[in-house]
């Protein structure tokens, strides 16, 4: 299990990275690949482990999508989700948009203060 602080550390970080380097409130749950996939994007990526575990973090901001088609706008929101492999904090994916998700679904979601 991942610790509160990192948590936010991480989050901040794919904050930065998307646009927002001071982003509002995070939300985390741990979950499984497989079921944070299917609620964060809709499918299953088979290429990871279904079982293994995921830090899914929600953030408010003002983001812009970093990978999108050539010649289109970004995509951009005011939440940013972001699957984080917990064992390696590697990022697996970022859906940014404007719609919150219910990440309740998943487990016992934390809320967690940003440092200001």
């Amino acid at each position: 299990m991942m610790d509160s602080r990192r948590a936010v550390e991480l989050a901040t970080l794919i904050a930065e990275h998307h646009g927002d380097p001071n982003p509002g409130g995070i939300d985390a749950v741990i979950s499984s690949y497989g079921h944070a996939s299917h609620v964060v994007f809709g499918s299953s990526d088979q290429a990871h482990a279904t079982r293994m575990p995921v830090l899914v973090i929600q953030v408010r901001g003002d983001f812009a999508g970093r990978r999108h088609p050539p010649h289109t706008p970004p995509p951009t929101g005011s939440l940013l989700t972001a699957l984080v492999d917990v064992r390696t904090e590697a990022l697996l994916g970022v859906r940014i948009g404007s719609t919150a998700l219910d990440l309740a679904s998943l487990g016992p979601t934390d809320s967690l203060n940003t440092p200001r």
